[in-house]
């Protein structure tokens, strides 16, 4: 019953014709959705943690279970306009979730499970735990192979939501609307005319990343923290998703925590370096454009950012055994998506209007990947284990790794849409 009807709230499209709402708007539960109906059940909270008990004498009181939903829903930002959600606990606790329709969550929940891997071995290691780094992971639940149920990470904006008011607020003269700026770098020209564009576009919108930290820390002790866990967090996220080939890092898939000012990673449907086979590559190991590295300080990329990469790659390095041996399990799920489908393709870099017309289509292409199986999952099973080789040094590789993410030449040939930002 429960999960007959978060699928149904999950695949609820909320577009009008071709519109859809307003990201942050609010909106009423039709009174028809089951999920209304869901009350007073037995049944645990879904994205609530359950602690390991040793004892494993699991009390009914300290588990939280469903007593009601809100009637009242939030418009979240993103392509697939996901819907935030309200649970009530038996604890009096209110837990909001993330219903997700039109995409496979499949993916994402592996991922998280990486990264708590990840997590347990950055723990384990004195110098990562020394400077605190680890990735924040979330709860994924997949619905179906179109749909999923995850957990809202509290007190978290969208690098979007954080960038566009501190660059018309603090930028004098006034920066290119963001708007202006996405319609400006995306255009249909080879990669030496966008890189141009991009030069051009750059001197139009400087970097603000820090006067957002300045807004929310007045004390100093306490906004030297929050800048410190920005530049720890976004470089263990950045090496752990270089090293799993994690793509599309637009401005709304990038979280920062407006509390202890860590960085978030998000929808990691394009993986295994999935997004250097979409039609226009992906060329950046991560993302690290001049607003990220704003927030950095006056150190920028030296110091605190690229030590803690290169403990993050070391560690990792350490454990490639490990790491190969949860990912090769991978390797025999017949589901497990290794490539970015044609259907996904069009979604990602902006051929929306395609998307009913190819059906069959993505049927044969579908088809073909399943059959090619074998093949994709030791392709991006080998870019794993070349990445965590130690051919060349730590530091040898956090320096490449670095000037490949800065790099004009990369930054300006990838593809910019209205999320993909690569200013």
């Amino acid at each position: 019953m429960v999960h007959k009807a978060y699928k149904e709230w999950a695949l609820h499209p909320l577009t009008i014709g071709n519109k859809g709402p307003k990201s942050g708007s609010r909106a009423q539960i039709p009174a028809h959705f089951s999920v209304n109906s869901l009350k007073d059940l037995s049944i645990p909270v879904s994205t609530s943690r359950i602690s390991i008990d040793k004892t494993r004498l699991y009390l009914p009181d300290s588990i939280p279970c469903i007593s009601s939903y809100e009637t009242t829903f939030t418009v979240a930002s993103g392509k697939s306009t996901p819907k935030i959600t309200t649970c009530r606990g038996s604890d009096g606790i209110r837990y909001k979730q993330l219903f997700k329709g039109g995409d496979d969550a499949r993916q994402d929940a592996v991922m998280e499970q990486v990264f708590e891997l990840v997590n347990s071995v950055l723990e384990r290691d004195p110098e990562c735990q020394k400077r605190r780094l680890n990735f924040k992971i979330y709860m994924v639940i997949p619905l179906s192979p179109d749909s999923g149920l995850i957990e809202f990470v509290k007190n978290t904006s969208s690098l979007l939501e954080v960038l566009k008011p501190v660059h018309a607020k603090y930028n004098q003269p006034p920066d290119w609307e963001f708007e202006k700026l996405w319609k400006y770098l995306a255009i249909k020209a080879s990669a030496e005319q966008r890189i141009k564009r991009y030069q051009e576009a750059i001197t139009h919108c400087r970097p603000a990343m820090r006067f957002w930290f300045w807004e929310n820390q007045k004390c100093p002790q306490k906004w030297y923290e929050m800048r410190l866990n920005f530049t720890r967090s976004a470089a263990t996220t950045s090496i752990v998703g270089h090293i799993l080939g994690l793509g599309d890092r637009h401005l709304s898939n990038i979280l920062i925590d407006r509390v202890t000012g860590e960085v978030v990673q998000i929808d990691l449907g394009v993986a295994f370096d999935g997004g250097k086979l979409l039609p226009i590559p992906e060329r950046v190991p991560f993302r690290l454009t001049r607003d990220m590295v704003d927030g950095f300080g006056v150190a920028q990329t030296e110091g605190v950012f690229r030590r803690c990469c290169e403990q993050t790659l070391r560690v990792l390095r350490e454990n490639k055994r490990l790491i190969m041996t949860i990912l090769d399990v991978l390797k025999q799920d017949p589901l497990q998506s290794w490539i970015v489908s044609k259907q996904e393709e069009k979604v990602k870099q902006g051929a929306k209007q395609d998307l009913e017309s190819s059906g069959e289509e993505d049927e044969e292409s579908w088809d073909q990947s399943m059959s090619d199986a074998p093949e994709q999952a030791s392709r991006a099973l080998a870019s794993v284990d070349d990445k965590l080789s130690s051919n060349l040094s730590v530091e040898t590789t956090v320096n490449q790794l670095i000037l490949e993410a800065t790099s004009v030449e990369n930054l300006g040939s990838i593809f910019c849409g209205k999320w993909a930002n690569p200013v």
